[in-house]
């Protein structure tokens, strides 16, 4: 698998991820939850564009803001939901390859 179709790959996976996490989640801020839904829609804009070291550097700050959100309590799920903190890993860690 080349570089271009892992990173494709890795783009859609954590965006699946964290879309499925955002219906999880609650917060009286809906500026957080909104500023995290764009890089969400940035990434997939780029995405399009075939863009990829944008749209993945979206994704990841889509989750940076998640995780963090949840750190300060500022973001917390919903009732009945599990709290599931996800390590986010470099696409080099994930793939075992360097690319940089």
């Amino acid at each position: 698998m080349g570089l271009e179709s892992e990173l494709r790959k890795e783009i859609k996976k954590w965006t699946e991820r964290i879309e499925k996490e955002l219906e999880k989640v609650k917060t009286e801020d809906k500026r957080f939850l909104a500023n995290i839904r764009a890089y969400v829609k940035d990434s997939k804009y780029f995405l399009e564009k075939n863009d990829l070291i944008r749209s993945f550097e979206a994704i990841i700050w889509a989750w940076a803001w998640l995780e963090i959100g949840r750190e300060v309590g500022v973001v917390k799920n919903a009732p009945g939901q599990g709290m599931k903190s996800v390590n986010v890993p470099s696409l080099s860690k994930a793939s075992g390859k360097s690319y940089l």
